[in-house]
């Protein structure tokens, strides 16, 4: 294995382990200061991209349940399930390509 295959390899390795123990994530009071308005430019355009450009199954999950309980209605547990199905099959899909 040459040096451009390894490091394909290593760069696919390191996202996944990042993914999947979500390193990147926000911690919720964030999520929801987000979702408030509350956050300066700088925390809120990482939030912002997190949730809606990168599209965070578990804090998109999240941030609709907080909008949800600010609305008063009742957080479906299916959104949690399907988000984490979604998230398992991408990454299934992923290590297939390997």
């Amino acid at each position: 294995m040459d040096r451009e295959q390894r490091d394909l390899v290593l760069e696919q390795d390191v996202g996944l382990i990042w993914r999947e123990e979500r390193v990147s994530c926000p911690h919720e009071d964030l999520l929801r200061a987000w979702v408030e308005g509350g956050l300066e430019a700088g925390p809120g355009g990482f939030v912002a991209f997190h949730v809606e450009t990168a599209r965070c199954p578990w804090c998109s999950v999240k941030v609709q349940e907080i909008r949800e309980a600010r609305e008063g209605r009742p957080v479906p547990e299916k959104a949690v399930e399907k988000a984490t199905e979604k998230a398992l099959r991408s990454t299934f899909l992923g290590l297939r390509r390997k």
